[in-house]
C-alpha cells in the first residue's frame, strides 16, 4: 500500500490494532497460519491529525505449487568487479505485465544501499570491505496467477558478488615502531623481522621485501626478499663514525 499527504506530512500506515510503522509505503504480511476462507480488514493510513481507511477483503484460496512467477528468466547470481563504475548498469532485471491492466510495473530495491533499481551504481563498492549483497528486487502491479493471486507485490532475491582486483597495498603485520641494536652486534646478525600480508584478500600474491633504494642506511642494512628478516651489513663502529648515534636511525 502506498499514499501521499496533501501537507508533505509523514503517513502512518497499519490494520487496525496493529501499527506496521512510519514511511510512505508499508507491506501487509501475514502475521499468522490462515484458518478461515475470507478475512475483512481495515487498512488506514494517518498522518497524525486525519485518517483514511481503506475496507480490504482477504480471501483464501487453495493451496497450489508455485510454478510460474512474473520474473523472466535471469542469472540469480550477479558478479561485478570491484573497479566498476558508477552509474553503471550492472544487470537487467524483466518482469510480465499484468493482462488487462493499465498501471505500469514499478521496481524497488532491498537490502543495500550501494545498488539502485534506477540503473545509478551506488557507492563504489570494495572486495576488502564487503564481497557479497543480497538484494531483494520488489515489482509492484506485475503479472499474478489470478485465478489463486491477486497481490500487487512480488519479490526476487539476487546475489551480488565482488570479484577482486589487485588494487591495495600490502599491510604490515605487527611492525615495531623503534628497534634498538646492541654495540656489540655482530655483522650479518638478523636485528629486525618484519612480516606483511597482501592487502587483496581476495587472491593472495607472494610478498617481497626491500629496503627503500633512495635510503642511506642501504649499506648498513639489508633485508632477505622472502623473509623479511633485517641483517647488519657492516660494523657498529662504521655507524658510530659515519652517522653517530645521538639521533635514531630512519630505515
Amino acid at each position: 500500500i502506498k499514499g501521499t499527504d496533501a501537507d508533505n506530512d509523514i503517513i502512518e500506515f497499519g490494520v487496525r490494532g496493529d501499527i506496521v510503522g512510519n514511511r510512505l509505503a508499508a507491506d501487509v504480511y501475514l502475521k499468522m497460519p490462515l484458518t478461515k476462507p475470507e478475512y475483512r480488514i481495515t487498512i488506514y493510513a494517518s498522518d497524525g491529525k486525519h485518517d483514511t481507511e481503506v475496507e480490504s477483503t482477504i480471501i483464501v484460496t487453495e493451496s497450489i505449487p508455485i510454478t510460474e512467477s512474473p520474473f523472466l528468466l535471469s542469472d540469480n547470481i550477479i558478479k561485478i568487479s570491484e573497479s566498476t563504475n558508477t552509474n553503471q548498469t550492472i544487470a537487467t532485471i524483466s518482469v510480465r505485465e499484468k493482462e488487462n491492466s493499465n498501471l505500469p510495473v514499478n521496481f524497488e530495491l532491498r537490502g543495500s544501499d550501494k545498488f539502485s533499481i534506477k540503473y545509478i551504481f551506488g557507492p563504489g563498492v570494495d572486495y576488502e570491505r564487503q564481497n557479497l549483497y543480497i538484494l531483494s528486487i520488489v515489482a509492484l502491479n506485475c503479472w499474478t496467477n489470478e485465478t489463486h493471486d491477486t497481490r500487487n507485490i512480488a519479490i526476487t532475491d539476487k546475489v551480488v558478488v565482488i570479484t577482486d582486483i589487485q588494487d591495495t597495498a600490502p599491510v604490515f603485520i605487527d611492525l615495531p615502531n623503534v628497534v634498538k641494536i646492541s654495540e656489540n652486534t655482530k655483522v650479518g646478525s638478523v636485528v629486525l623481522s618484519v612480516s606483511a600480508v597482501d592487502g587483496d584478500y581476495g587472491n593472495q600474491r607472494n610478498i617481497t621485501y626491500y629496503i627503500d633504494p633512495k635510503s642511506s642506511l642501504r649499506s648498513f642494512f639489508g633485508i632477505d626478499e622472502t623473509s623479511g628478516s633485517v641483517v647488519l651489513r657492516r660494523p657498529i663502529d662504521d655507524i658510530k663514525q659515519e652517522i653517530g648515534t645521538k639521533e635514531p636511525m630512519i630505515l
